[in-house]
């Protein structure tokens, strides 16, 4: 491994000199001082990632900027940081989980390295940062992320000074929803989308941050995250334990809302009882009937009446946008002079006046009329050479196969030298349409769904039939095989299935919350989950046993052997 490079500024990671207490490229103090229970400037982890300034913080996680010192590049620290939780002395990595709090920092621990392995599976680079090294260290968990320098999408809004096209705002979000779905097929819900959780790179790409676990979407007070305004569904704030896709459906018809009217939508809170969020009547008369009534579903207020899966919301908002018609008046053309002449207007009559009569030489008249003749006779000549000339070189070129004819004479449209009989053309015209076009059949086991799905040379050669199985051995939408070997030839638009692995075998979550624990364990671990039980404190007023909440969100799909926390009142 290189030993890690000193001289750098914690700001921005850049080189600078030894002495430099001012950045010369982003001004940062070196003097600064990071207070617990933030890592301090300088800090190595792993013994490779340098620990710079502080980005951000939650209430679960901290995030800095760092350096990968084996790579040579900056990159982002994530930290699983939650402040309420855990006590750190200044200069220290190790973290000191408080005594009431130890069972409840050990299960959300386990969250934030399962949410970070989730998140590197995305394999979404233009819409979500690449994952890199996710460790334990300290007593936490670090997960160390690609850095892209960029703006809020909030602060992007400010500075862009209009509003979206319906179209620009679809394919600037497309690559945010195609992520967001993967998420929810993965089993995870965002639920902290909004302006502040996508960021704008310097390319104009728009990338999703801001994830954070499970128990910081409210289901834990210590932990919760304050909702963002506007944006935030209503569960988010009455009953986190309802958060599903369609909350991050809510979220996105919100966040498309504000990039065409330039207008915040009304906090979810206030809309029980006033009016509902609705498109600009120009807006809708410029997309299709299918948007308008997309987004009037994915905006409703309770989740049993909101559109369930951010898929529709792509398929729908994809409409092609109707552009208004300028009407523009056909003007007069003006006339226009050469410039440097001077254009003098025509006379009215150019015919010469009446009593004038200009007569010719008798001399003139007679050379002229013999000019006439000798003319025409020369053209005669001349037209009748041509006509024999082709006449026999089609002649000599239909008998004998002389190249030099085919590629000379046979390159002049005027000279019929590829005259095919009618019996030639009719079994030329056979042969094109009986003989199929051949291809290549690829190796699709090499690729993933994906690419395959997208691949627009794929479609065009093949009819590809999609066949998804259940595999312990393959990871989910990985290619196990294809009906066809690779390599094959088959005619352009042959059905090759492909056979998808589906992951592990699944199950769906059910809901167990308020049921008594002993019921709610004897029902997930028949439906093949591990139960992890983790105790609260009654004050008296609970029912004691009652499950309260679940580490994860029922409702949705998960491999069998996967581990849910059930928080039980004692």
């Amino acid at each position: 491994m290189e030993k890690p490079i000193v001289n750098l500024c914690m700001g921005c990671m850049r080189p600078i000199s030894e002495n430099a207490v001012i950045c010369p490229h982003c001004a940062y103090n070196s003097q600064s001082v990071q207070q617990a229970p933030y890592l301090k400037k300088g800090t190595v982890l792993k013994e490779n990632y340098i620990v710079g300034k502080l980005l951000s913080a939650s209430s679960d996680c901290t995030t800095y900027i760092g350096y990968d010192c084996a790579k040579s590049r900056t990159v982002k620290v994530i930290e699983f940081l939650p402040e309420k939780l855990i006590t750190r002395q200044t200069g220290k990595t190790e973290i000191t989980v408080k005594e009431n709090y130890k069972e409840l920092y050990g299960v959300c621990l386990s969250s934030f390295v399962n949410l970070w392995k989730t998140i590197g599976e995305i394999g979404n680079p233009l819409a979500v940062d690449e994952v890199y090294d996710i460790f334990n260290s300290g007593n936490t968990a670090y997960a160390i992320c690609e850095y892209t320098e960029g703006i809020t999408l909030r602060d992007f809004f400010d500075a862009r000074g209009r509003c979206f096209s319906w179209s620009e705002a679809y394919h600037a979000l497309l690559p945010i929803m195609s992520a967001v779905s993967k998420l929810h097929h993965m089993g995870t819900v965002h639920a902290e989308i909004s302006p502040a959780t996508i960021y704008v790179t310097k390319d104009g790409k728009f990338r999703l941050s801001g994830f954070g676990i499970p128990q910081s979407h409210g289901s834990v007070p210590e932990l919760n995250r304050l909702p963002v305004g506007g944006y935030a569904p209503i569960e988010r704030y009455d009953d986190p334990q309802l958060l599903s896709a369609s909350s991050d459906v809510y979220s996105l018809a919100c966040i498309f809302y504000t990039a065409v009217t330039g207008e915040v939508p009304m906090n979810a809170q206030k809309r029980i009882t006033d009016s509902a969020i609705s498109l600009p009547l120009e807006i809708q008369k410029r997309i299709s009937p299918e948007a308008v009534e997309a987004f009037r579903q994915a905006v409703q207020v309770f989740p049993a009446s909101r559109l369930k899966t951010v898929e529709e919301l792509i398929n729908s908002f994809g409409c092609k946008e109707i552009e208004p018609v300028e009407f523009v008046s056909k003007k007069e053309e003006p006339n226009v002079l050469l410039s440097g002449y001077d254009v003098k207007p025509s006379p009215t009559n150019t015919e010469p006046p009446a009593s004038v009569t200009y007569e010719p030489p008798s001399e003139e008249k007679e050379s002229s009329v013999l000019g006439i003749i000798i003319k025409s006779f020369v053209s005669v000549i001349i037209i009748a050479a041509l006509i024999f000339t082709t006449l026999y070189t089609t002649f000599l070129y239909k008998k004998i196969d002389i190249p030099f004819y085919d590629n000379l004479l046979g390159s002049f449209s005027f000279l019929p030298m590829n005259i095919e009989s009618e019996e030639d053309t009719a079994a030329t015209t056979e042969a094109q349409t009986t003989s199929p076009e051949i291809v290549s059949v690829a190796d699709f086991t090499a690729l993933s769904y994906e690419y395959i799905k997208q691949n627009a040379i794929f479609a065009q050669n093949y009819d590809l039939v999609y066949e998804f199985q259940y595999s312990d051995t393959y990871k989910k939408n990985e290619i196990i095989s294809q009906s066809i070997p690779a390599g094959e030839d088959v005619e352009v638009g042959t059905t090759i299935t492909i056979y998808v692995s589906r992951g592990k075998r699944s199950v769906v979550l059910r809901d167990v919350i308020g049921m008594n624990y002993d019921s709610a364990y004897a029902i997930l671990t028949e439906d093949g989950f591990v139960v992890l039980k983790r105790n609260l404190k009654n004050d008296g007023t609970q029912t004691s046993g009652e499950v309260y909440t679940m580490s994860l969100v029922a409702g949705l799909e998960f491999e069998y052997g996967t581990e849910v926390v059930l928080s039980v009142w004692e």
